[in-house]
């Protein structure tokens, strides 16, 4: 009995003492005998309770530091030297940090952001008066060797010659003036960062014939790119335009070939004037050089023949127009009111109205147009108005591998991606809704005579007064007109008949038996999906082999696992968003890259219902930029 009278005995006084313990750290805290000088009403961390703790055995009055931490990274405390090794990859500032310092005593000297490129000497004084000197030393872990081995330019400087570098086919062309002696050049090259090449920059090279550049990277792996040098033909040289300004002076020598030396802003430029016209045609080549001209706007209600280029008899390719505003009385396109030459690699993006001919990329063909695709709105008050082409005139007029996506409407002969057709069509769509008064197909307005469409199809709802059709508004009664192996959907385009081609239930559209006669080289068939050429995917298969243009390519600060809630900034709109909100989900991620959904209105236009995009991009450091691709879908 007395022994367990004792026990309890014992335990209370073990009790009233643990109390006290807690009732002197309460006053010690409130007396300022601890500081913190980066928040004086932050909560230090269990740590640092714990360091304090133990402290309160030591001496109240001598100074000293308890803990120091710089962005939740504790320094490491021995005698009177602290350490702290930061991550490899941390993106901190080491010359001003503002670190977190507890400590015993009145003061601590400097306070605020420091540079500690150097270690940094800290002063603690005392209420005794007595001061303790540390030295804080902060450094970074060594980082993991790095994997780069990129080439990311090659450039002749004395020949202001740049090369096109095919990552993907890990391939350099680089084109240089007639005359120039290649057997004696020197390039400048820019490789990533802690890589190394051979042969090395600035050493004259014979580029007679293709030569090896291997890039090796930190990591000791190592990637080879074969660089080729072509003499352009006599009178081929290009003249580099820089910004919107040098491109409207392009008119006044109609006969020089130009090439963009990077993207320009026509934003300043309140009325471009089409270059070339009628009586003077623009008739040498413009390389893109997949560059991007944004923000042409072009108003001119009373001209004839209204585009980037008025009159094109030359050629244009690897060219994007992105957000224009394109507005003229007959023949108005964004890249070409009238096109006589070629356009291969090129697509466009914003708004288009004219009267007559009327194209999301050009208004009046006469020739190929190769590869490209438009995503404008496109409206025409009177015929022939298509979301690509407005009017293909002749039988050498053709457009291949080619796509519209953008609503179209019109009067008379309106489609979604030619309104009036000569010529042929091949491996082509559109998804755009097409409206007019007569006339009126998802692909094709009016199909005329000795005319063909192949391996093409269409989605858009059809809407119309008199000659619709969910394919094809109206044919022709004479001459030969081929339609083969192409569809349109029933269900989507709220048509179940049409002048031409097979209608398909939305469920047979996604079918991958519905296009087996169709080229997997030219069009990816997946299964649940509606068809997409291959040379618009992340990798695609060019027939030309200049490099792919991207689609819609955003950039953004958000980390991959805050996809599903961010917002972005189109780089093909020029840094602005649409107005209708765009948003984004479904995300799923992979090893090495990841894949979402997006949802936005090309077209601006209040009421219209976002349409739904397939998107993918890599995933690098979440703190750094990434970007990532969408396709409509």
């Amino acid at each position: 009995m007395f022994n367990l009278k004792a026990q309890s005995a014992l335990e209370y006084l073990l009790m009233i003492g643990a109390a006290i313990l807690v009732v002197a750290v309460v006053i010690l805290a409130m007396s300022g005998m601890i500081v913190e000088t980066k928040d004086q009403n932050a909560t230090s961390d269990y740590n640092a309770q714990m360091d304090i703790l133990n402290d309160l055995k030591k001496d109240e009055d001598s100074p000293g530091i308890f803990s120091f931490t710089v962005e939740q990274t504790r320094g490491l405390i021995v005698a009177n030297n602290i350490n702290i090794t930061l991550p490899s990859d941390s993106t901190l500032d080491i010359s001003s940090l503002d670190p977190t310092i507890n400590f015993r005593g009145v003061s601590v000297s400097p306070t605020g952001p420091q540079d500690f490129t150097n270690p940094v000497t800290y002063t603690v004084i005392g209420k005794d008066g007595s001061s303790e000197i540390y030295t804080v030393t902060i450094s970074k872990e060594p980082s993991l060797p790095s994997s780069d081995k990129s080439i990311l330019s090659f450039v002749f400087d004395s020949l202001s010659a740049s090369g096109v570098v095919n990552e993907s086919a890990k391939t350099i062309l680089i084109e240089v003036p007639f005359g120039t002696s290649i057997n004696v050049l020197s390039p400048s090259i820019q490789i990533s960062p802690r890589a190394t090449i051979s042969p090395l920059p600035q050493v004259t090279q014979d580029f007679s014939n293709p030569i090896t550049y291997r890039v090796t990277a930190e990591d000791s792996s190592f990637q080879d790119y074969i660089v080729s040098v072509n003499i352009l033909e006599k009178g081929k040289e290009y003249i580099l335009i820089h910004n919107c300004n040098e491109l409207q002076n392009m008119s006044n020598d109609l006969t020089a070939n130009y090439r963009l030396d990077g993207n320009i802003d026509c934003l300043n430029v309140s009325n471009f004037v089409p270059i070339g016209n009628g009586d003077s045609p623009f008739v040498g080549d413009f390389d893109g050089n997949n560059k991007v001209i944004y923000n042409l706007t072009i108003n001119a209600t009373s001209t004839q023949f209204v585009g980037l280029f008025g009159v094109l008899a030359g050629s244009v390719y690897n060219l994007g127009i992105v957000n224009a505003s394109v507005d003229g009385l007959s023949q108005a396109g964004i890249l070409a009111g009238m096109m006589t030459g070629s356009v291969s690699n090129c697509y466009s993006t914003g708004t288009v109205h004219g009267w007559i001919s009327t194209g999301g990329l050009v208004a009046q063909s006469y020739g190929p147009v190769i590869n490209s695709y438009s995503t404008a709105t496109v409206s025409g008050s009177s015929f022939a108005t298509g979301g690509l082409v407005g009017y293909m005139y002749v039988s050498d007029a053709s457009v291949s591998n080619s796509y519209a996506t953008g609503n179209v409407s019109g009067t008379e002969q309106v489609g979604g991606l030619v309104g009036s057709f000569n010529g042929t069509i091949s491996n082509s769509y559109a998804t755009g809704n097409v409206s007019g008064n007569s006339k009126v197909g998802g692909l094709v307005g009016i199909q005329n005579a000795n005319t063909s469409i192949s391996n093409s199809y269409s989605i858009g709802t059809v809407s119309g007064n008199s000659s619709v059709g969910g394919l094809i508004g109206f044919q022709v009664a004479y001459g030969t007109k081929i339609v083969s192996q192409s569809f349109w959907d029933m269900n989507t385009s709220k048509q179940t008949t049409s002048s031409g081609g097979v209608g398909k239930l939305t469920s047979e559209m996604k079918n991958i038996t519905t296009f087996s006669s169709w080229d997997s080289v030219i069009w990816e068939i997946i299964q649940g999906s509606y068809p997409n050429l291959v040379l618009f995917n992340d990798n695609p298969v060019w027939i030309d082999p200049t490099p792919p243009i991207p689609l819609l390519v955003w950039t953004t600060t958000y980390p991959p696992q805050n996809l599903a809630g961010a917002t972005a900034t189109c780089d093909n709109l020029g840094g602005r968003l649409p107005t209708m909100g765009e948003y984004c989900n479904n995300v799923s991620y992979h090893p090495d890259w990841f894949e979402f959904t997006a949802y936005w209105s090309s077209d601006q236009i209040v009421g219209i219902e976002p349409a739904k995009h397939s998107c993918w991009g890599s995933a690098p450091n979440p703190s750094s930029e990434f970007k990532f691709k969408c396709i409509p879908q």
